[in-house]
């Protein structure tokens, strides 16, 4: 229980609903002592029945559950709403319990299914559209989310979002409250106490089967990057750059002054550390603004990326967390190098000419003393790779299309393709230093749509492999990604990469990842979905190298930028497999590599509506990524 309240205060939650019932006695006194405010709601829901709410038959024990649970928790001051039951539709058993429950207090009294009788305006799941036209009716209340962000596997985007409207753009917004807390998955008697079962584990019959796993957290309480975003997108302090050496720091609490935090910041050149200092907060009180002097304009000496990073941590330790527990964080990047691939020129160190040559008429092979690479003209796919004689590649299976995403909130279990190699042409430069590959395929689906995918390859004598794709998606498409899929050796366990990190991200739930250069394995880049699901991606990355433990291996750099994702893992056997726990049994040795042109947002379409416009992959459009292999050294 208590562990429950520290997590949720040390991640800026504030607000508890106890849906759908009170809850246990002694959570009130906790929650008046450390400090939540609470919705207590009445054990009524009449979900499959909703007749029964304005059926007279009924109101003793719609008011007896409500009046049970004021009379018990009055005396909490943590309870700042009551809150009559959830989804049983209006009537007059719930115009009964308001009057009974304004009888004995005169806290606010919430109620979804019947806002003109309740004090507040209540919604579940809205889009952001039908979440603004609400708040701007003319009605004098306040308007409340009392479920939203439906947190289902791999989720929670849009949050920032909703966010930028409910905090700074609205007329009566006050908040709202994420469906829910915790996966409810179960032990299973006789099984290890870290499997997590659900509806259908035990033989029951109906389910609702992982319906149940809608958590921040997971069962044993893991702290995952969707809450870790949650706590971004709610921190009280919010900051803004006036230029290279002042950040203003707005303090948004409604109770505590700046002076009980330090500012800690940190100035990095291309991942490393240039600069960092730690120092108190002046007096600043709930609402007000404060410029804070950061000087480092005379450290930005070229064009290289410089990002700084800002922390606010409590000074002194409190009931709910430890002296230097960050509350609030923010990055901006004062200055990013040129987002371009240096040509490699013939008198570059080590350009040696290239052999290239056809071997059974099927296979084309480029090689020297810096690098093997083949082709299978057959079906345009790359399938050797290898530096000072060590082979990247897993079993031939160098870049391919790769269109699949199982999450819960966009399940494919079904979305197979079929490609097709439309061409395939190369030609060798005069002067033997580069060789130019050219590929299009033809990648189609049942009901999702095509895409048309040009492979752009140049094998330089230095070893470098410079790869463009190219991608246009047909006027049906509906696919999750546009992605290169490739198999790496199961030697290149170790990852760096400079991007986003060090948690998993996407593009509508990155707000909680920062740019740095990050040092990692594959096998950490899993996560711990109680059905698993897709995992692990990463944004903006412009550098990313897979070696083995003696630093051996390649390294890729883009023009401007990818997503990625390594793992250890098939997407599609990671969604058929079901349990989280299952993992271990359908790992595979070799590596998964998957680098995003660009891919669907999270969204929170498994109850509730799915990305934004601006993080979907629009129909009969042109898409384009860029990158440079190479040994890593």
């Amino acid at each position: 229980m208590i562990r429950d309240i520290l997590l949720y205060k040390q991640h800026n939650l504030n607000t508890i609903r106890t849906s759908h019932y009170p809850n246990d006695p002694k959570m009130y006194a906790l929650f008046d002592y450390y400090g939540l405010y609470v919705m207590d709601e009445a054990d009524q829901e009449c979900h499959g029945n909703q007749s029964l709410t304005d059926n007279p038959a009924w109101q003793g024990a719609f008011v007896d559950r409500a009046v049970r649970m004021v009379q018990r928790d009055k005396n909490h001051p943590s309870v700042i709403f009551w809150s009559l039951g959830n989804e049983s539709g209006g009537g007059c058993n719930i115009v009964a319990e308001y009057d009974a429950v304004r009888a004995l207090d005169n806290r606010p009294i919430h109620y979804e299914g019947m806002n003109d009788q309740a004090d507040m305006d209540s919604r579940m799941y809205p889009s952001i559209e039908a979440m603004i036209e609400q708040d701007r009716q003319p009605r004098n209340k306040p308007f409340f989310l009392c479920e939203y962000a439906h947190a289902m596997g791999n989720a929670v985007g849009n949050l920032e979002e909703y966010w930028d409207y409910i905090e700074y753009k609205s007329n009566r917004m006050i908040g709202g409250c994420i469906w829910d807390w915790i996966d409810q998955g179960l032990n299973k008697p006789g099984r290890p106490d870290n499997e997590y079962y659900f509806g259908g584990s035990f033989g029951d019959m109906p389910n609702d089967n992982d319906f149940c796993n809608n958590g921040l957290v997971t069962p044993d309480r893991r702290v995952t990057p969707k809450l870790l975003e949650v706590k971004k997108v709610y921190q009280y302090i919010s900051f803004r750059m006036n230029n290279s050496n002042e950040v203003e720091l707005h303090n948004r609490y409604t109770h505590l002054n700046l002076t009980h935090f330090n500012l800690h910041y940190r100035l990095e050149r291309n991942g490393h550390l240039v600069k960092e200092e730690t120092f108190g907060l002046p007096d600043c009180p709930p609402g007000e603004r404060r410029t804070i002097h950061t000087p480092m304009e005379p450290l930005l000496k070229d064009s290289a990326d410089y990002y700084v990073t800002y922390e606010v941590s409590l000074k002194d330790s409190c009931n709910w967390a430890p002296a230097g527990h960050v509350v609030a964080s923010e990055q901006f990047a004062l200055r990013q190098s040129p987002r371009t691939l240096p040509a490699i020129q013939a008198d570059a160190p080590g350009n040696h000419p290239l052999k290239c040559y056809v071997e059974e008429r099927r296979y084309l092979r480029i090689e020297n003393d810096q690098v093997e690479a083949a082709f299978d003209m057959h079906n345009g796919q790359l399938i050797t790779l290898r530096y000072d004689g060590q082979e990247m590649l897993h079993r031939q299976q160098g870049p391919v299309f790769n269109g699949y995403r199982s999450i819960n909130n966009d399940p494919h279990d079904h979305l197979d393709t079929r490609t097709r190699l439309d061409d395939f042409s190369y030609e060798a430069a005069e002067d033997a230093r580069s060789v130019r590959i050219e590929t299009r395929f033809t990648v189609e689906s049942d009901g999702n749509g095509s895409v048309q995918q040009n492979l752009t390859y140049v094998v330089h004598g230095t070893g470098a492999i410079d790869l463009e794709a190219d991608f246009h998606t047909s006027a049906d498409f509906n696919m999750p990604r546009l992605s290169l899929q490739t198999s790496l050796s199961p030697a290149l366990e170790h990852v760096t990469y400079y991007g986003r990190g060090p948690i998993e991200n996407y593009a509508d739930r990155k707000n909680a990842a920062y740019v740095g250069l990050y040092q990692t394995t594959v096998d950490g880049m899993r996560e711990y979905y109680t059905h698993a699901q897709t995992m692990g991606g990463r944004c903006d990355v412009q550098r990313l190298s897979l070696t083995d433990a003696e630093g051996k291996g390649l390294r890729i750099i883009a023009q401007d930028a990818f997503a990625f994702s390594a793992q250890h893992y098939d997407d599609r056997e990671i969604w058929r497999v079901k349990y989280g726990h299952d993992l271990k049994n359908i790992r595979r040795a070799e590596i998964v590599l998957n680098l995003d042109c660009i891919q669907r947002g999270l969204g929170n379409a498994s109850c509730g509506p799915g990305p934004r416009p601006q993080y979907e992959i629009k129909k009969n459009t042109d898409y384009r990524m860029a990158f440079r292999i190479e040994k890593a050294h």
